[in-house]
């Protein structure tokens, strides 16, 4: 059974816990990822407007 998963049917309790663990760890992270590229995406949005709108303005 070397590099072989185990059928579901066969699955442990604690072999269930972990597939689930496992997949909400990642579910988790790819919900981090995508918050952290809206944050950027703002960022570089309103970086772009703060460009628009001072374009004319002299720095003090």
């Amino acid at each position: 059974r070397r590099g072989k998963a185990k059928p579901e049917k066969e699955w442990t309790e604690v072999d269930r816990l972990k597939a689930e663990n496992r997949l909400l760890k990642a579910k988790l992270q790819n919900q981090e990822m995508e918050i952290a590229f809206a944050k950027k995406l703002v960022e570089i949005r309103n970086r772009e407007v703060d460009k628009g709108t001072n374009s004319g303005q002299l720095k003090s």
